[in-house]
């Protein structure tokens, strides 16, 4: 009978996960879904390669303790283009006699052209397969410029409103712009006569301006420190949205001096505005929201193409080479991908017994819309609308790969930073019925961003039905130990449904120890200490494996908890 092993590595905030897949023929595959790590955990960029080889290049018993084959990756998966799942792959790849046949990355798109839901789905825009080309030096600079120039914009406002606000500005906040904005001017002007020639030097610019952005909106620099801030985003994106379809009929009648009318109205009020320290704190958070994408859009970039030079480096060197994938779905439509012996390949789905995945997100749609860029005067015009003191402008873990892999009947849920944004159409509650029905049965899950709060990732996992299936559910999560705000509430609520019946059907798995309070309405659910001889600790790997002798504590499931140290 085929075998499967689950390997979810402990990386704090990162992901990592390591499926490995033994069929009837003896013939196995194994695929990687991330190896990133946290920068603030101060794990070196290396620390999935030690799980995964020792200091002598040796295989680790994580290979080796499922079966004898000689290890090679089938299949690399980068879910989205965060430093916390992306930069540990470099030193994998950078392993010339480990055989990798395929990467997924990122279906990020360049700015070169338009960019289009035809285009995305053509392939024409996509950044990874323009950085594979021998001018891909050029195209990332010609990237990493457009940010540049995103931040000059931004710069350029607050030069216009503090002069329209007049020389003698009033209120601590002002007169702390009137400081700091010079040497803003000065770092974005000295970098753009550079040329972007020193990608190293502009990367540290980068994370200068998203390190200044950061203390601005009172942040932490990582992302995922914004957890409470979802529904502003939310709340954001819905009035954008609807100035994007304002600027649909404005832009071909009206426009004075190359910018649309609503953004001429936005920039004229930023005098009258900022002799208000409220309307002032309020632009601002606008604004630096805005300095805070360009420089994530920046870094992230540079981070796919330190991949992607990897993957070109190692072709040189003459070892295995990487076939470069980047895909999407149209919106609503799971495409499914069946192992044929050799390679995944897109196929119609005949057979729940046979080894494949099927891709869920994101959609062409989806990667369009994000793509876009309003103008400054626009995005300022959404947060006074909504009165937000918060709101991401283009976040990446809206799309992240979704795929459901599946082997006799077993499903297994990589999401990565996901959240189902585009699992139903915009405005409505009603999912489509062909990704709805894929997320049932699910028997083990990654629990997207980390536990944190997923856009429509618990509601749409409570619409297929999953807390309700008669299969046991393993829920694994990856997070920084003692996480100051993982998981979130809307998790524990979750997995409280799964108290569904007379029995519990569901092992809550975790590689890092959560604070007592995040999880003390589900303690029942967190599955033991496994060997059960083991002493506890605040963080370790969690491995699973399929199949075993049916487990009479757990509805006869024949998935077994192999390894889990932490205990709450």
């Amino acid at each position: 009978m085929s075998k499967i092993q689950v390997d979810m590595f402990e990386v704090q905030l990162g992901a990592a996960l390591l499926l490995q897949f033994q069929l009837d023929s003896g013939q196995v595959v194994r695929i990687l879904a991330d190896a990133g790590v946290d920068k603030s955990s101060g794990y070196p960029i290396d620390h999935v390669f030690n799980k995964l080889f020792d200091p002598s290049g040796t295989p680790t018993g994580v290979w080796s303790n499922f079966c004898d084959n000689k290890p090679k990756l089938d299949l690399i998966v980068g879910t989205h283009y965060d430093a916390d799942h992306l930069r540990g792959l470099i030193p994998i790849i950078n392993k010339l006699d480990l055989d990798i046949d395929e990467i997924w990355l990122p279906p990020v798109q360049d700015d070169e052209g338009v960019v289009s839901t035809g285009s995305v789905a053509g392939g024409n825009s996509s950044l990874v397969k323009r950085l594979m080309a021998p001018d891909g030096d050029q195209v990332l600079r010609r990237y990493l410029r457009k940010r540049l120039a995103r931040i000059d914009e931004v710069d350029r406002v607050y030069s216009v409103g503090l002069e329209s606000a007049g020389e003698s500005p009033g209120g601590e906040l002002m007169q702390r712009l009137v400081e700091q904005q010079p040497s803003f001017r000065q770092r974005t002007l000295a970098l753009r006569r550079t040329e972007l020639s020193d990608t190293e030097e502009a990367l540290r610019y980068f994370e200068q301006q998203r390190s200044a952005a950061a203390r601005a909106l009172g942040q932490m620099e990582d992302e995922h420190a914004r957890e409470e801030c979802e529904e502003h985003d939310r709340r954001f994106v819905r009035a954008a949205d609807r100035l994007k379809y304002r600027r649909g009929w404005i832009d071909k009648h009206f426009q004075i001096l190359g910018r649309a009318e609503h953004d001429i109205v936005a920039m004229r009020s930023l005098g009258r505005r900022w002799s208000n320290e409220a309307a002032l704190a309020s632009d601002r958070f606008a604004l630096e929201t805005i300095r805070k994408s360009a420089a994530d859009e920046a870094i992230n970039a540079k981070n796919l193409a330190d991949v992607v030079n990897a993957i070109k480096d190692r072709h040189r060197d003459g070892a295995s080479r990487i076939r470069i994938v980047s895909e999407a779905i149209p919106q609503g439509a799971p495409r499914y991908f069946r192992w044929t012996g050799a390679k995944f390949q897109e196929a119609n789905p005949d057979s729940r017994g046979e080894l494949g995945f099927h891709l869920m997100g994101p959609s062409h749609e989806l990667i369009a819309e994000l793509h876009e860029k309003l103008p400054i005067g626009s995005y300022l015009l959404a947060y006074r609308a909504e009165g937000l003191m918060s709101g991401t402008v283009t976040p990446s873990n809206r799309l992240s790969y979704v795929m459901r892999f599946h082997l006799q009947e077993q499903a297994i849920l990589v999401t990565g930073d996901a959240g189902f944004t585009d699992f139903a159409p915009a405005r409505s509650k009603d999912y489509y019925p062909g990704l709805l029905a894929l997320l049932k049965p699910l028997h083990v899950v990654q629990v997207a961003h980390h536990g944190g709060m997923n856009h429509r990732f618990y509601e749409a996992l409570k619409a297929g039905g999953l807390p309700g299936q008669t299969d046991w559910s393993f829920l694994m999560l990856s997070h920084a130990t003692d996480d100051k705000t993982r998981p979130r509430a809307e998790f524990s609520r979750f997995v409280a449904l799964f108290r569904y019946d007379e029995r519990n059907d569901v092992s809550v798995l975790f590689t890092s120890q959560p604070t007592p309070d995040k999880v003390d309405t589900i303690l029942d659910l967190i599955h033991p200490v496994v060997p059960s001889h083991t002493t506890p600790a605040d963080r370790g790997d969690v491995r699973l494996s399929f199949p075993n002798d049916e487990d009479l504590e757990r509805g006869r499931t024949r998935w077994r908890v192999q390894q889990h140290c932490v205990q709450v």
